[in-house]
């Protein structure tokens, strides 16, 4: 039996993204052992009823029927027991059971990566920053992650091949899935010059509203940092950044005009590191991969980037498209603007039942006062992977409620 097909079983059963996937794997060690539980066991085990009730269906056809279908196309499959699986995204309390890719994987992990993205309806601005920095970062020896999206991703895709630097894009959808349709033909030059698309998603999957939010902690995961170009202060963009502090991961931002990098500015508020160019990021890590880094080279390559947008323009990454006019689409999928702060009831609303221990503690530490996961993970003596998986639960059950920054407060 190909043991992949249990962790493709098992992600088909529950959604991507699931909380949980991380502590029942600490438990149950394989989802082999989930197989073959039978529905009493799971629920002894402390699955939730939804998710016993689906993890009940032991038919492995679907999951064979992915396989077979994602490796005659020429896609491959990653699962935790693969060698190549990347280490650090077992580190998420929300890891993807499986990842479908195309292109090079071999030697991903030892090369230092730092997320690159920006708004999709970027200003030419910052285009030419995120291009720039991005051209920096790559000729100083790290790898790229993206989007793949619209606007500062594509900038960031662009700059990336035009130095020959490694690049990995991670879709919102299944790598069969033409989106974004602008960049058909980016992804297939990425792959050209040894680049690597990744999803969680099989194939076939489309991507909507829930897709990217879930896509974007995998974006920040893969990362040791993630800079964000430019983004306003709603921008979705915020989104992979407030997962890269979630994560443990670093935040870079850069500063700029007050309405288009009103975004940047907020999480330089929070707690970001300010940056201006590639270098101000490759210092950060050169004590750790001094070997591998080149803030030199870096340097050149940003400078051979802004003389050659006076001088030779065909030859750098194109500019941002000029927007189209278009009917609004109430199906076209859109990455998710950040929400508008909610109200905090002033006394603390009464603590329902049936949550669980860890759930109770982090409830017992909020107040009206919002706070981090890592101040609560300080209070309850708890890990963040603990406190996060019970901030989820409370938000579930409307015990809780998250601020921008993923900051928590208590909600009535």
């Amino acid at each position: 039996m190909d043991v992949r097909l249990y962790w493709i079983w098992l992600s088909l059963a529950v959604r991507a993204g699931n909380p949980y996937i991380g502590a029942w794997m600490r438990q149950w060690k394989h989802p082999r052992a989930l197989y073959e539980a039978d529905s009493e066991a799971l629920l002894r085990g402390g699955l939730p009823p939804e998710a016993a009730a689906k993890l009940s269906d032991k038919s492995l056809d679907k999951a064979q029927d992915v396989l077979r279908e994602t490796e005659s196309r020429g896609f491959w499959v990653l699962t935790p027991d693969d060698a190549l699986y990347p280490s650090v995204l077992l580190q998420l309390p929300d890891f993807p059971p499986v990842l479908y890719g195309a292109g090079d994987w071999r030697g991903w992990e030892d090369v230092p990566a730092v997320a690159v993205v920006g708004s999709r309806h970027i200003s030419e601005a910052g285009w030419r920053r995120t291009a720039t920095m991005t051209a920096g970062l790559s000729a100083g020896g790290m790898a790229i992650v993206s989007g793949g999206a619209v606007g500062g991703d594509t900038a960031a895709i662009e700059a990336a091949l035009a130095v020959g630097g490694t690049c990995v894009s991670v879709q919102a959808c299944g790598l069969d899935v033409n989106y974004p349709a602008e960049n058909e033909a980016l992804r297939a030059r990425l792959l050209q010059n040894g680049g690597v698309l990744l999803s969680e998603y099989p194939l076939g999957v489309k991507p909507g509203r829930g897709t990217f939010q879930v896509r974007n902690r995998l974006i920040a995961g893969l990362a040791l940092g993630t800079l964000v170009t430019e983004a306003q202060s709603r921008s979705g963009t915020l989104i992979t950044a407030h997962c890269a502090r979630d994560q443990g991961r670093d935040v870079f931002a850069v500063p700029g005009d007050e309405v288009l990098c009103g975004g940047c500015h907020r999480l330089i508020r929070e707690g970001a590191l300010l940056v201006t160019s590639s270098a101000d990021i490759l210092a950060e890590y050169l004590p750790l991969y001094a070997a591998t880094l080149d803030i030199e080279a870096a340097c050149a390559a940003e400078q051979d980037m802004r003389r050659r947008w006076q001088s030779e323009p065909s030859d750098l990454p194109p500019e941002p498209p000029a927007p189209k006019r278009r009917r609004a689409s109430k199906k076209a999928p859109v990455e998710p603007a950040s929400p508008p702060a909610p109200v905090v009831p002033a006394e603390r609303p009464p603590m329902p039942d049936g949550l669980s221990p860890a759930a109770q503690r982090v409830y017992g530490a909020l107040d009206a006062q919002p706070k981090l996961p890592d101040e609560l993970a300080a209070e309850t003596g708890l890990t963040p992977a603990q406190v996060l998986g019970a901030l989820t639960e409370l938000e579930i059950t409307g015990c809780a409620q998250n601020f921008a920054g993923r900051q928590y407060a208590w909600k009535g």
